[in-house]
């Protein structure tokens, strides 16, 4: 049984903060392990970031942050998914990144990520490799209308993000909109 999806578009040829092995320049407030060079924060967001490729109403910047249009704000906003939150920017105003407020568990006993280098100063892994499917802890039945992220971040280096996850309502509604280059990867129980 499908119980949700995971949901990614293209890449937007940006960098919101780092690349996977450097913090870019001016980031100020950032958290950055002194140990490892890894940000610690992962929802920081610099406010003077400016969308490459404008053309997605949903994409992925090169270090992992899901960035929104406008136009996807206000769909969200039309359909009442208030577990959500959207970060602006002062040289962008027509986009935004994406923070799904509301948090479910990765099964980690039926996927098994992969752990790479685990740092002891910030307590975070170089690398965390989730294989597919996706398998949530505890959720046995389609998950309720709206957005979503994972307790579990993947990738490596400073490109760690969590996955968005959404209901299949939400899917429907996103492919009703006609919204382009959204990828969705099934969630079964």
């Amino acid at each position: 049984m499908i119980i949700g999806y995971s949901v990614s578009g293209d890449d937007n040829d940006s960098f919101m903060c780092s690349s996977a092995d450097e913090v870019l320049e001016d980031m100020k407030g950032l958290a950055v392990c002194p140990q490892c060079g890894y940000r610690t924060d992962f929802f920081y967001i610099n406010r003077n970031f400016r969308v490459s490729r404008r053309v997605y109403d949903l994409s992925s910047t090169y270090d992992n942050y899901t960035i929104v249009s406008l136009k996807f704000k206000e769909f969200c906003e039309r359909q009442g998914y208030n577990n959500i939150e959207f970060k602006g920017f002062d040289a962008d105003p027509d986009f935004f990144a994406l923070i799904p407020l509301t948090i479910v568990e990765f099964d980690t006993d039926r996927n098994e990520p992969r752990y790479e280098s685990y740092c002891d100063e910030c307590g975070n892994f170089e690398s965390v490799v989730g294989p597919f499917p996706i398998y949530l802890k505890d959720i046995s039945k389609p998950l309720a209308d709206g957005l979503y992220r994972t307790d579990l971040l993947f990738a490596s280096g400073n490109e760690k993000s969590p996955l968005t996850i959404i209901g299949p309502k939400t899917r429907d509604a996103i492919l009703r909109e006609g919204f382009k280059n959204i990828s969705f990867e099934e969630i079964i129980a």
